[in-house]
Formats: C-alpha cells, sequence, structure tokens
C-alpha cells in the first residue's frame, strides 16, 4: 500500500508541476465517487489555477490521494493545504465540507439550538429587542448559525460575522435565504471596525452577542472597548460568561486572564457599564446551561433596571467581590478533586502493593504448607520413636519385677 502511494504520490506531483489536469483529474477519479469526486474535482480545479510552492507538490499530491470522501475528510485536507500555502484551494476544500455537512444536516444544532438551547436565554433575548426598541442586532460567531436564525425571526437586521471557513460556508448556506441577515468571513474586532468605519448599522440602539470566543484567541476585551467607544447606544450580551451568583451556569475559561469573569472584564476593558446578570437560578434553566452578562450604560440601563425583571445588577464592587469568592470556590474545588485523586492513586498503589504481597504469598504457600508437613512428620516419628522407648521402658520394668517376684517364691518353698 505504501509503496503504491509513494509511486501514484510522486506521479501526481509531477502532473501537478507539469499542470496536466486532465491526467491527474483521472489518477484521483479511480479513488472517489459520486459528490465526493465532483467536490474533489472543484478543489483539484483552484490547486491548478493557483497552486502551492513547487516544493510543496509532494505532500499536496499525497493529501489528495489519502482523502477521505466525507466532511472531515475535506476539512483535514484543506487544513493541509492552508499550511502549505495553496489558500484559495484550501479555501475551496473547506466550502466542500461546508457542503457536506449541510447534505447531511440543513439545521444542525451542535449545542442543543439557538442560544445553547436556553429557553429562558431566548425570552430575555425577546424581552431586550422589545423593552430596549432595538433596531438591528450584531452578532459575534456565527459558528452554524442556529442562533442567529433565531435572531432573524424578529425581522430586524442582523449582523454576523464567522472566522472558521468551514462554520462560515456551513452557515452561507443555511441562511441563504434569510434576506435580513448579512454574514461576512472576518475576525470580530475586524467586523466591528468596518461595521463602525462604513458606518453600516442603522441609528439607534443595538444589540450585540459576543460569541466568538475560542481557545485559540479571545477578542472579547477588545470588541467590548470597540463597541462601547464607537456606538452611541449599545447593549451587549456576553455568551459563555460567569455568573458571581450561581455557579450552575457554565462557562469558558482559557488560562490566565482568558476567564470569562467580572475580574478580567475589569481588568481588561476600558469602559465601566453596568452589569446585569440572570435573576432566574440555572437549574431552571434548560439546555447547556451557559452564563451570560448584559452590559449597558446611559438610558438603556436605566430601561434594563426597570423593565427587565429577568435581571438583577450587580455594582463594580458586589460583582467583583462575589466574582472572587466563586474564583476561590473553584480553586478549592479544584484542590479538593486533587486531593482526591492523590488519595486514589495513593489507595490505588497501597492495593497495588498488597496484590503483589499476596501474589508473594501465594507464590510461596506450597513452600510453606510442606515445610509445615514436614515438620509435623517429623514431629510424628519423633513422637512415636519416644513411645516405643517408653514401652520398651516399661516392658523391662514388668520383666524385673516378674523376676524379683519368681525368686522370692522359690526361696519360700525351700524353707
Amino acid at each position: 500500500m505504501e509503496d503504491r502511494l509513494d509511486s501514484s504520490g510522486q506521479r501526481l506531483a509531477g502532473l501537478l508541476k507539469a499542470q496536466d489536469f486532465d491526467t491527474a483529474q483521472a489518477l484521483l477519479r479511480s479513488n472517489l465517487t459520486g459528490r465526493a469526486q465532483s467536490l474533489q474535482d472543484d478543489v483539484l480545479l483552484i490547486l491548478f489555477e493557483s497552486p502551492p510552492p513547487e516544493t510543496a507538490f509532494g505532500s499536496v499530491a499525497e493529501a489528495l490521494l489519502r482523502l477521505v470522501p466525507d466532511a472531515d475528510g475535506f476539512s483535514a485536507l484543506a487544513d493541509h493545504l492552508e499550511a502549505s500555502g495553496a489558500a484559495l484551494a484550501a479555501r475551496a476544500a473547506h466550502k466542500c465540507a461546508a457542503e457536506l455537512d449541510f447534505d447531511a444536516y440543513p439545521a444542525m444544532d451542535v449545542w442543543g439550538g439557538a442560544f445553547n438551547g436556553q429557553e429562558r436565554r431566548q425570552t430575555l433575548f425577546d424581552q431586550l429587542l422589545q423593552e430596549l426598541k432595538i433596531v438591528t442586532v450584531v452578532e459575534t460567531g456565527t459558528f452554524r448559525g442556529a442562533t442567529t436564525d433565531y435572531m432573524a425571526k424578529a425581522g430586524l437586521p442582523v449582523f454576523s460575522c464567522e472566522f472558521h471557513p468551514r462554520y462560515f460556508y456551513y452557515s452561507l448556506l443555511r441562511l441563504a435565504n434569510i434576506p435580513n441577515v448579512r454574514l461576512e468571513r472576518a475576525d470580530s474586532r475586524c467586523f466591528l471596525r468596518e461595521l463602525f468605519g462604513e458606518n453600516r448599522l442603522p441609528p439607534g440602539p443595538a444589540l450585540f452577542y459576543l460569541d466568538a470566543h475560542w481557545e485559540r484567541d479571545l477578542p472579547l476585551w477588545e470588541e467590548v472597548d470597540q463597541i462601547f467607544s464607537r456606538h452611541p447606544s449599545p447593549v451587549i450580551m456576553v455568551d459563555d460568561f460567569r455568573v458571581p451568583t450561581d455557579s450552575g451556569f457554565a462557562y469558558d475559561d482559557y488560562g490566565r486572564g482568558k476567564c470569562l469573569s467580572v475580574t478580567n472584564l475589569h481588568e481588561a476593558v476600558t469602559a465601566r457599564p453596568a452589569m446585569f446578570f440572570p435573576r432566574y437560578a440555572s437549574a431552571h434553566e434548560t439546555g447547556a446551561r451557559r452564563g451570560c452578562v448584559v452590559l449597558a450604560q446611559g438610558d438603556l440601563a436605566d430601561y434594563i433596571r426597570r423593565k427587565l425583571p429577568m435581571l438583577t445588577e450587580l455594582s463594580l464592587v458586589d460583582a467583583l467581590i462575589l466574582d472572587r469568592v466563586a474564583e476561590l470556590h473553584n480553586d478549592l474545588n479544584a484542590v479538593s478533586e486533587e486531593l482526591q485523586q492523590t488519595r486514589a492513586k495513593s489507595e490505588a498503589e497501597n492495593a497495588k502493593r498488597d496484590a503483589a504481597a499476596a501474589r508473594e504469598a501465594a507464590t510461596g504457600l506450597p513452600n510453606l504448607v510442606l515445610r509445615l508437613h514436614e515438620e509435623l512428620r517429623l514431629g510424628r516419628t519423633e513422637r512415636l520413636g519416644l513411645q516405643q522407648q517408653v514401652a520398651e521402658l516399661q516392658h523391662s520394668r514388668w520383666r524385673r519385677i516378674g523376676l524379683l517376684l519368681g525368686l522370692a517364691r522359690k526361696a519360700t518353698f525351700e524353707r
């Protein structure tokens, strides 16, 4: 198999270098069928139009030959092409992955639906739109478009961005027939900068839903500062945020300075908005039960205080104290869990040692039994010998007594 692959890879690399599209297509078509075959043709065509550096032909050829004909396979191919310097072909491969995703799941709900499948969060969003007279919605982090789809049902303009190409192209297909959605592939910070710089948002209060954070990058703090510094009447809802008053809400923590918390928000953001958290308990929420915070200033903050009973305000001091307490609680839980793991490890090691001792004892048991048996046998022999000696002594004693009695009788008769 490896020999065949190496040989085919070298041949395909030569075809890429020679710009022989037809022969390369025929070679690759022997590996795939149906929809995957036509999608691979699309990638190959872009690859010939915009090839990678010549030094990457070999690895690209082998990646094409190893292609698994499903969405994940095309996504892996896209990553390989991106790393090899074939950016346009990588984009085409991401599109192929998205099309296969959409063919299989035209309404994919990875997190359980809109707003992570959280019904009370959905109600909160609806109330914010209604009570604050929101005129437009801006979302960072489209992902698979489930929340975007829900937001669009209000009929307001929805501006959304997604940086990951596979998710972007999938959402582009999913939301294609919703006219009030404007979807862009962009880093969220650049996306907001362009919205404000080009004055693309209609005048009036805007609701910003921030969900572009992920492990490798955390644009959240810059997003918040941009919004409060450049929009006259914003309201921000941040997903995956730590709720200081309810540890039952889950949140994102990507390490030092990257925990979505009041403490890090205060340290990283220049703006000092009012902070509102869910008044309802996490136990009464549905879906993934992710935490959130709503940030607002001025009149919009006053409206929230008076008209949004689902939210409760925390002052900055109270929020920081409660957040520190929550962080300490998490640290204690982490220490407790570490101690439990250490104890479990110690118990496991003790059990391992006990088992080894038991095996050793079990191995020596037959020898012990044999030794005891031998000792018992020797002890029985010694006892039998002693009994024999006693019997002999007793026998000789009676013989002497008998002789004495016989001599005494003989002397009597002789008198």
